[in-house]
């Protein structure tokens, strides 16, 4: 489920969250047998569409850990675009399907043309 909102100029907010049952899930598995997820996400334009701002946050179930991106586009010309931005990863325990990452947190560009 989900909802998405945009009625504030240049701005959008979105919240989601799923739930997921596996059924007859053995100890085997590295995740529990119900799985929750929740999403937030922000982004603002700001001069004319020119740069974008986002930040995205995924929190898995309690304990389980989380993952926060924040990231800017620019538009240098028409066509040609930079971003830049952080990610980051929190696992909530050795038991976490993030837990390998926990100590991979990125610095990421890129730098984009269309034609």
């Amino acid at each position: 489920a989900g909802i998405e909102y945009t009625g504030i100029t240049d701005l959008r907010l979105v919240l989601e969250t799923q739930a997921i049952h596996t059924l007859n899930a053995g100890d085997h598995l590295i995740v529990s047998d119900t799985e929750t997820s929740t999403y937030f996400q922000v982004t603002r334009d700001f001069f004319n569409d020119t740069l974008s701002l986002d930040l995205f946050l995924v929190h898995l179930n309690p304990g389980s850990g989380k993952i926060l991106r924040m990231s800017g586009a620019y538009d240098l010309a028409d066509g040609i675009e930079v971003e830049a931005g952080l990610i980051f990863y929190d696992a909530g325990s050795t038991r976490t399907i993030l837990y390998p990452y926990t100590d991979q947190d990125r610095i990421f560009m890129r730098l984009k043309y269309s034609f």
